[in-house]
């Protein structure tokens, strides 16, 4: 996938919705969606193989997480955390 993006308002994104869509498949790319072309975007038309590849990335980081805080509550180093602590420590938040 390129670094490169494009930035179109929203008005186009709207009126040429399915063009979009086709550049982000053929291309691979996002196209960032913004209120004019000076603004910055609010959204972004990407890729679902992007979307799954974060999802995945987010899986692993929780399942590395769960099995270090199993370690430490076999090993007795456990330490109790709230929940936005746990959503900090996963970088949710």
């Amino acid at each position: 996938m390129s670094d490169e993006h494009r930035t179109v308002p929203s008005w186009e994104a709207r009126q040429h919705f399915a063009k979009v869509v086709r550049r982000v498949v053929e291309r691979e790319e996002a196209v960032y969606v913004a209120d004019d072309e000076y603004s910055e975007p609010y959204v972004a038309i990407v890729p679902v193989a992007l979307v799954r590849h974060y999802e995945s990335l987010l899986d692993q980081m929780e399942e590395q997480l769960l099995e270090e805080r199993l370690v430490r509550l076999e090993t007795g180093r456990s330490e109790t955390l709230s929940a936005d602590e746990a959503k900090q420590e996963l970088g949710l938040v």
